[in-house]
């Protein structure tokens, strides 16, 4: 773990330089050359007209342009899956029509949609509010579109694919564990069901296992979702 401060100069290059050793770790890869282009053009053409996506349809004419002979997808999942330099979802609904190049835009789209639910004059009841602190539950009917962010359903169908929220079968409800109060470790012994404890040789979690655990389980299972959500994190301890 190194830590930084993101205003110093310094912290920030002696990342960097890590991250350079760390690829320079793995072997080299021969890519067409095309696919280069494609993806340097592709960029050069969404940021000339401050664009954070582009639709498959300009994807296809560039790629055509560049001389990729190549099934679009096939290229579009490399660039996404192996080179990282863009984000594309061919199995999301709404999401499979165009290609995210500037990943700011996930990042605008959370926060400004939280913030947006939250507002005390134009945010839901206080009741969906508290709902969401003490349960992790949030009602997707009554969270509305921001301009220039993703759709709201583009938004919860991104975020059930990266198990950060599960949908509640039937409703318009959607849980997220990660919201939920934090709280010691406790045993229940009027409880039926028992802990669940993962431990690391490190000694840390990983950021972000904990949600994708229990978004898993909860898939898998088929567990519902009710009055006891509020305490699913005192069941998955991770350590």
């Amino acid at each position: 773990i190194t830590g930084i401060d993101n205003y110093e100069t310094l912290d920030v290059m002696t990342v960097k330089k890590k991250i350079e050793e760390l690829i320079l770790q793995f072997g080299s890869q021969d890519i067409p050359a095309p696919w280069l282009v494609f993806d340097f053009v592709l960029h050069k053409y969404a940021e000339v007209n401050k664009l954070c996506k582009v639709g498959k349809s300009d994807c296809k004419e560039i790629a055509h342009i560049c001389g990729v002979k190549d099934d679009l997808n096939r290229v579009l999942r490399y660039l996404h899956f192996e080179a990282g330099t863009l984000l594309y979802y061919p199995h999301i609904p709404g999401l499979n029509q165009y290609v995210i190049t500037d990943f700011q835009l996930i990042f605008d789209s959370i926060s400004k949609i939280i913030i947006q639910y939250f507002n005390s004059a134009s945010g839901p009841h206080l009741k969906h509010k508290d709902l969401f602190k003490q349960k992790g539950q949030f009602d997707a009917s009554v969270v509305r579109d921001v301009e220039g962010c993703l759709k709201v359903d583009e938004l919860l169908s991104l975020l059930c694919h990266r198990h950060i929220v599960s949908k509640v079968k039937g409703t318009n409800m959607y849980f997220m564990p990660s919201v939920l109060p934090k709280d010691e470790m406790s045993h229940n012994l009027s409880s039926k069901s028992s802990s669940f404890l993962v431990l690391f040789d490190h000694g840390y979690c990983p950021v972000g296992l904990f949600c994708a655990a229990a978004m898993e389980l909860i898939s898998s299972h088929k567990w519902e979702i009710n009055k006891g959500a509020s305490q699913f994190r005192n069941k998955i301890n991770f350590y």
